[in-house]
């Protein structure tokens, strides 16, 4: 299994319709913020390799000024799975997120959201204590919870870019006046230049948000995942060997964290980056339904919709 990537700092590196309210109990101006940001399928060898470059500065300001490890991702490591385990602290046997659909009693696919999970999220636990928290397109966020004191907008299991989506509603409304819509939508995967003209203007709208939410709520613990990283894989990773558009896709990334550090980090802070699960060629796939059917284990209906027997 590919590994999910593990940095923290503790320093900042060089280089409900109601509004929010504090718990003046849980936290002073003083206390320690947490900074997490996401690269989704993000790769120690992509990073490395970067790395050899002398790229992804922000990146490894973070490693060289704390920690850096690998803990294991989810069975199967899997986006869906693997940011609900992250959220919750839990596996997918007890949040009950197992795959980005699920098949119904009539053998239709359905998509499952992140308000399928079962068990609560450590973000819901923070906000029964009165901590602000906020959370920018972290994958499966979708509908949101109900915080008192925290601010979501959702990931990519909304059914839209729309920022109706939001919570609490009033986000969305002040969103609407610096962005026209929620980056949630993988660019088409046509011409390069086009791909590459869209991913960094999703990478832009999702720092454009990012800092106005910080700005606007000074979160205790704030969280962004940045998806660009595991599209990029699914559109350029075709050969052996790392794609230098891959690096170039990571670069994006952390030019816009170290902007968001930069801006908003202040001494005391931690910071951490966390990818969900790894990433390499992919060039082979097991479709186990067919499987299944060569060996004869698998049988279909002769008529009506296809169901197994």
């Amino acid at each position: 299994l590919r590994r999910v990537s593990l940095l923290a700092s503790r320093e900042p590196p060089v280089g409900s319709e109601e509004q929010p309210v504090a718990n003046t109990n849980a936290q002073t101006e003083a206390t320690p913020r947490l900074f997490i940001f996401g690269w989704d399928c993000a790769d120690w060898d992509v990073i490395e390799e970067a790395w050899r470059q002398e790229r992804l500065p922000w990146l490894s300001s973070i490693a060289q000024r704390g920690q850096q490890g690998t803990a294991l991702s989810t069975v199967p490591p899997v986006t869906a799975l693997a940011w609900t385990s992250f959220l919750t602290g839990k596996s997918p046997g007890m949040h009950g997120i197992f795959g980005f659909r699920a098949v119904d009693s009539d053998y239709q696919m359905t998509p499952v959201p992140g308000g399928a999970r079962k068990v609560p999220t450590l973000l819901q636990g923070l906000d029964e204590l009165g901590y602000r928290t906020c959370q920018v397109t972290v994958p499966w966020t979708y509908p949101p919870d109900r915080l008192k004191n925290g601010v979501i907008v959702p990931g990519w299991d909304a059914p839209d870019e729309s920022l109706d989506s939001c919570h609490p509603s009033w986000v969305g409304r002040e969103l609407a006046e610096i962005v026209d819509r929620i980056p949630r939508e993988s660019p088409v995967q046509s011409d390069s230049s086009d791909y590459f003209a869209r991913q960094a203007e999703n990478i832009e709208l999702r720092e454009k948000i990012s800092s106005f939410l910080i700005d606007r709520l000074d979160p205790q613990v704030f969280i962004v995942v940045y998806p660009e990283s595991d599209q990029a894989v699914h559109h350029m990773w075709r050969r052996p060997g790392i794609p230098q558009a891959l690096i170039d896709t990571y670069e994006r990334i952390d030019a816009s964290m170290g902007r968001l550090i930069e801006s908003h980090v202040r001494e005391g802070d931690t910071v951490m980056v966390v990818s969900d699960h790894g990433a390499q060629l992919q060039q082979t796939h097991v479709h186990v339904g067919q499987l299944l059917q060569s060996g004869g284990w698998l049988h279909l209906a002769d008529t009506g919709p296809a169901k197994a027997r």
